[in-house]
């Protein structure tokens, strides 16, 4: 059997993160569950290339808090890319941040 580590990230907006990881490196979304209640993503599935990661959002009753919430996360996620200038061009474009270390200069 294969194992397979698959992120499943939390957002104050599930929504508007599934649009941004869509537009900033072209993720494409498998399957969603929307909470008839009131809305709410409680699960997306989304692929990058043959990557798959998992998206909802928050359900603090169930313990989900995202990031917002809880002041931040010690969880980086990398993107290995040939095209790192256009990928990051494209994230700041899709309403990311390029980080702070790398603007303006080439570290690869």
């Amino acid at each position: 059997m294969t194992r397979t580590l698959v992120p499943y990230l939390i957002a104050k907006d599930a929504t508007h993160a599934l649009e941004f990881y869509r537009r900033a490196f072209g993720a494409v979304e498998v399957f969603r569950m929307v909470d008839p209640g009131d809305g709410r993503i409680g699960h997306a599935e989304l692929m990058i290339d043959d990557n798959r990661f998992m998206l909802a959002d928050e359900y603090p009753d169930f313990g989900a808090v995202s990031p917002d919430t809880i002041g931040g996360t010690p969880v980086t996620l990398h993107l290995s890319t040939e095209t790192v200038d256009a990928d990051v061009d494209r994230a700041v474009e899709a309403g990311g941040a390029a980080p702070a270390c790398c603007e303006g200069s080439v570290l690869w």
